[in-house]
């Protein structure tokens, strides 16, 4: 997805298109739960239920360099609009995952 996204913001190999890469990056930046929650009810009359934590195999943290590539589009109003308080905030938890460009 990521490729994809910087192939299209960049223009290489296919038509630019900073609308569809914006849509992709957003989509790859997404936190994500590390754990969905499911209420199992009582099995007879009176008994109790239960809450089961199960693991997603995709949760946690988006990916950080969707998140800076993001950020700067939407800084730069670059094919989106412009949103400069949210675009340095996605590049600061880039940066804070670890991602320097």
């Amino acid at each position: 997805m990521i490729e994809l996204a910087r192939a299209l913001e960049t223009g290489e190999g296919v038509t630019r298109d900073d609308v569809s890469a914006a849509a992709l990056y957003e989509k790859a930046a997404q936190d994500r739960p590390a754990f969905t929650s499911i209420y199992s009810p009582p099995v007879r009359l009176g008994g109790s239920g239960q809450v089961m934590m199960i693991p997603n195999a995709d949760g946690g943290p988006g990916n950080a360099e969707a998140k800076y590539r993001l950020g700067r589009m939407l800084v730069e109003g670059r094919g989106i609009e412009q949103e400069v308080a949210r675009g340095q905030e996605l590049m600061a938890a880039a940066q804070r995952q670890g991602f320097h460009p």
